[in-house]
């Protein structure tokens, strides 16, 4: 089936936005209309894909897509370098939908720019992102430009202004999500810290050359006294750039940002004669937990040293710059270094380094410490082409050990370890110094090390190359030189301007370059390849990366039989799997004894990921007794064990002695109650559970304390009856990086009226960080221990939460009054994006309410229909939502709704799919709602004429397929499908629109074969008007 018949409309019309690109938008969809006429229809009549405009395009562009983008928002990119249009034309025609315009991006060589001229006066309602950027500094002009006539920037979001002298007090900011403020000398330290204080939503926080952000030496009348700022809460920020500040005002704002999901950090700024020490210790102490994070996992780093005065050190997404104005100084950069290694807790000694020097007229002396000190494994030389280069001195200095110095008295290799290496230091004529570096490098390698005091040189396995002209060409490379690159590579790959080059045939040692006479600079007929070019999977990537891979196609329900079946692509990809242990480390027991075995065999010494399952009325293929007393034998090599059984005795007696030194998950989980009845059990010896991140207990009496659990980033805990409030308190506590928590049917979790001697004061008012939590589930816990934890808890990041709870004869605004109203500001940062919603109503004991990533559960004794409406009501009026016309899903199960119910639903919300399900194992009369869907409905007290229920209704789903057929399910179909072509007089309200779906599949016990009663598909199918009929999920096509 073709991809536009495979998908609903709104998602294919979404995917061919995604395929428009910011510079050629207009080319982009004229291209895309040319794959059939039905691509070319759906683009045509989706004006919101012709929103995107850039200058870049021209003028008949403009005209085509602002005449069919229509009433469309429109999204604007003018970059004065590649337009094509006259800015003062541009802006004058696109002017005239400025009530349309959402994003602004303007970027011209000054801060003269019509953009501003017609945002002087009026603010476009729909605006939400607004880039203005001037290439030339324009911030000496003292007087400041007032935009939107002074009227507050209501609804922006995104603003990024660079050296442009705009009165910003005047917009009012707030809200923000992401914030940059480059070279603007008319904005205050005051304003800054104020724009900040009034969007805790940031998400993105730029702050560059502010000049005139200077801290006052006494406090200003009118204005805050910043130094003594209570600290700024910015729970959204992931990512923070700060760079060239004054240096007291980079302290303040270091000092009273609270950021606790800071993903990326990058500051920079001049500190002369300042010890290094002594800013770190001031700006940047206090933020060490976060930075830690943030580089606890990286796999390398890398330095960047300039003659130019200033120095650079990255570690992941930690960048720290340090200017100098006059000069560089390597002692500051040692201090810097030193403070790092010793404060991140990161051994940057043994860390791969990617060193970069640019235009950096290094001594062999301070080349000798890196060999010393840390472990180059990259190297980039790099010189500017509008100045004598003067790294390339650092070149001979490689290709040869170095005379004894104080610190080496015997001869050593400089950077031994380094592996690849990038420069562009490559004239026209080439570089013999480089040539003649890789060869002697190379031949030392195989050389005996006697009499040297370091390691022998590595071989290179990538080396890079490139040379850039002062007119920013590409020059092209001696032919012969590059010959004899490629000749002393000895197997090395090696690249030009970011592009492998190889000989054409395996036999050829030379590499023959033609060129046009006309073409000079423009390698052709050049018969060097791409990677890319006819070259098989594995032989393109690193094989690390085509062993993630394979580990990635690898499922955890069959995964030697995946790993069997890889194999048989060819022979170099069963090599490659046979070779790489890790691969086999996961196994199953749902595969038999033969996989188990070979799985073994392969991993090898790799961690084993090991998967048990036993379910009801399957027959197991293994015997868990005898499972685990062969995995046992390779205990210390579990790094996860994941358990679903009826009873989890064998797992338990394996753990119950000794604890696997690399275990990093452990899911326990029961599928009877059985356990429920025993005692506690202590396993791990008593140990406490060191290195365990992800934690599942369901139904298994484990004594959770003398695990000592700390450090989770999952726990899971579930039908744990002995499990007590203060242990589950405690456990969280020392967890503080949780990112899930899952707790449900803890009925031991009662709150001692009490304080206990040796257990925390569960009623004290202290409160729990949990800044890295995004998902939070509670379900079925006692109600003062639920409202408990929802008090004490803080999560800044959270982005799912479930609640789930018992509340019989209490009023729902009594319960959310207590439980969920200090939540209100969270909740709506979590439904903020939501297009719909979902209801599910079972009348026999519960109903859901589903909003984005919020969810709340509650269950009675006897359904209430009051009590969800007074719940549904609650939430529409406190997250600030108009649920009454956001589109919902609403879902029947079982029960018997009344016609009542439906007709709440009519009139105060907008159902826009239906499901009625019921279940086999339940006596339920929920089918004889199909009918009241089908008719109009008599008038009534709250409607004094017939009207339809659920008109708005476009999906339809149901299990309402028995063996005796439905005949009501036809004929309600029938009936919706062709009262939209009758006449609405007499009705109150609107008539049935067409169904666009009906899914479809069996609600009885023993489902039939396929094919699935054809007689009624096909009655369904003919009255179904051209709607789409999915059986099971399947779509069924129509003869």
């Amino acid at each position: 089936m073709p991809l536009h018949e495979c998908l609903p409309l709104e998602i294919f019309e979404t995917i061919l936005h995604f395929c428009i690109g910011f510079e050629t938008p207009f080319l982009d969809l004229v291209t895309l209309q040319l794959v059939c006429r039905s691509w070319r229809d759906v683009i045509v009549n989706a004006s919101f894909l012709w929103g995107t405009i850039n200058a870049a395009e021209g003028l008949l562009a403009l005209h085509r897509a602002l005449q069919m983008a229509q009433d469309s928002l429109l999204n604007i990119r003018f970059m004065e370098r590649s337009s094509k249009i006259d800015k003062a034309e541009f802006f004058n025609l696109v002017g005239d939908r400025i009530n349309q315009w959402s994003s602004l991006v303007v970027q011209s060589r000054s801060g003269s720019n019509p953009a501003l001229t017609a945002l002087g006066t009026k603010k476009p309602p729909n605006l939400k992102t607004l880039h203005v950027i001037a290439s030339h500094n324009t911030s000496l002009v003292k007087k400041t430009v007032v935009l939107f006539g002074g009227d507050p920037a209501v609804g922006l979001k995104d603003l990024r202004l660079t050296n442009l002298p705009i009165h910003l007090t005047s917009l009012q900011l707030a809200g923000l999500r992401a914030l940059h403020l480059e070279g603007i000398t008319s904005v205050s330290a005051e304003e800054v810290i104020e724009i900040i204080s009034q969007s805790p939503t940031l998400e993105i926080l730029r702050l560059a050359r502010l000049k005139d952000a200077v801290l006052l030496t006494e406090p200003c009348t009118g204005h805050p006294d910043i130094v003594s700022q209570h600290p700024i809460q910015l729970a959204f920020l992931i990512k923070l750039h700060l760079s060239t500040l004054h240096l007291p005002f980079l302290n303040l704002l270091l000092s009273i940002l609270v950021v606790p999901q800071l993903r990326h950090f990058d500051v920079s700024c001049i500190v002369d004669e300042q010890p290094a020490a002594r800013f770190l210790a001031v700006g940047v102490r206090h933020l060490l937990p976060i930075l830690y994070h943030i580089v606890v996992v990286s796999p390398a780093y890398e330095v960047i040293l300039s003659s130019w005065g200033y120095y650079t050190i990255r570690i992941g997404e930690l960048t720290i710059t340090i200017k100098f104005s006059c000069g560089f100084s390597m002692d500051h950069f040692h201090e810097t270094y030193g403070w790092l290694s010793d404060h991140m807790e990161v051994s940057l000694a043994d860390l791969p380094l990617h060193l970069k020097l640019v235009d950096c007229d290094m001594e062999p002396s301070h080349l000798e410490w890196f060999t010393q000190q840390t472990n180059v494994t990259k190297l980039t030389l790099q010189s500017n082409p509008w100045f004598p280069p003067s790294v390339e001195q650092i070149i001979p200095l490689l290709g040869r050990p170095i005379s004894p110095s104080v610190s080496s008295p015997s001869p050593n290799w400089l950077l031994p370890r380094l592996e690849i290496i990038v420069t562009n230091l490559v004239s026209y004529g080439g570089n013999s110094d480089i040539v003649d570096i890789i060869e002697r490098r190379h031949l030392a390698s195989m050389t005996p090390s006697v009499g040297l005091d370091s390691p022998l040189p590595k071989r290179f396995k990538e080396i890079r190359l490139a040379s850039v002209e002062k007119d920013g060409r590409e020059s092209l490379p001696n032919e012969d030189w590059i010959s004899n690159v490629i000749r002393v590579a000895g197997g090395a790959d090696v690249y030009w301007a970011g592009k492998k080059i190889r000989p054409a045939n395996k036999t050829a040692t030379a590499i023959s370059v033609t060129t046009a006479a006309t073409t000079p600079h423009v390698l052709k007929d050049l018969p060097l390849r791409h990677i890319s070019d006819d070259m098989p999977l594995h032989e393109c990537l690193p094989l690390e990366i085509f062993e993630n891979i394979l580990y990635l196609c690898v499922g955890f329900a069959t995964p030697v039989r995946d790993l069997v079946t890889l194999q048989l692509v060819c022979r170099s990809w069963h090599d490659a799997i046979a070779n790489a242990g890790f691969l086999w480390g996961t196994i199953n027991s749902e595969e038999g004894w033969p996989a188990f075995h070979k799985a073994l065999e392969m991993a090898r010494d790799s961690l084993l990921e090991i998967t048990c399952t036993a379910r009801f009325g399957r027959s197991m293929k293994i015997d868990h007794n005898e499972f685990f007393e062969v995995a046992r034998e390779r205990i210390s090599q579990w790094g996860s064990l994941v358990i679903l059984a009826p009873r989890c005795g064998p797992a338990l007696a394996a753990l119950r002695t000794q604890k696997p030194p690399n275990l990093r998950k452990l899911h326990l989980i029961a599928l009877s109650h059985m356990h429920l009845r025993e005692e506690e059990m202590v396993i791990f010896g008593g140990e406490p559970a060191a290195g365990l991140k992800d934690f599942r207990l369901t139904g298994v009496p484990i004594h959770i304390t003398s695990l000592q659990l700390a450090g989770l980033k999952s726990l899971h805990l579930e039908e744990l009856p002995s499990v007590s409030a203060a242990e589950i308190i405690t456990l969280i506590t020392q967890s503080p990086t949780l990112e899930i928590l899952h707790l449900a049917l803890l009925a031991g979790a009662v709150l001692p009226t009490e304080p206990v001697t040796g257990q925390p004061n569960l009623a004290s008012n202290h409160r729990i960080q949990l800044p890295f939590l995004t998902s939070l589930h509670l379900s079925v816990l006692p109600r003062p221990f639920l409202n408990l934890l929802l008090s004490m808890l803080i999560f800044p990041q959270l982005r799912r939460l479930t609640v789930c709870c018992e509340v019989d004869e209490q009023p729902a605004a009594q319960f959310l009054a207590v439980g969920m109203q200090h939540l209100v500001s969270l909740l709506r940062s979590i439904i903020v994006d939501s297009q719909t919603y979902k209801v599910v109503l079972s009348s026999s004991d519960y109903y859901t309410i589903c909003i984005g990533g919020f969810s709340i559960t509650i269950t009675f004794s006897h359904f209430s229909m009051d009590h969800f409406q007074e719940t549904h009501d609650w939430l529409s009026n406190h997250l600030e939502l108009d649920l009454a016309n956001l589109p919902l899903h609403l879902n029947l199960e079982n029960g018997d709704p009344e016609p009542l119910y439906l007709e709440w639903f009519t009139h105060r919300t907008n159902v826009t799919k239906l499901t009625v399900n019921r279940r086999w194992s339940i006596d339920t009369a929920i089918e004889r709602i199909i009918p009241f869907l089908g008719r109009p409905i008599s008038p009534s007290p709250s409607a004094p004429s017939s009207y339809w229920l659920l008109p708005r209704v476009e999906i339809m789903v149901t299990n309402l397929v028995l063996r005796n057929f439905n005949p009501d399910l036809v004929d309600m179909i029938e009936k919706r499908q062709s009262a939209s072509q009758i006449s609405s007089i007499g009705f109150d309200g609107p008539l049935p629109k067409r169904l666009k779906e009906i899914w479809l599949s069996y609600g009885g016990r023993y489902p039939p074969g396929p094919p699935p009663m054809d007689e009624l598909l096909s009655e369904i199918v003919g009255v179904a008007g051209g709607a789409d009929v999915y059986w099971v999920g399947k779509k069924i096509q129509s003869e």
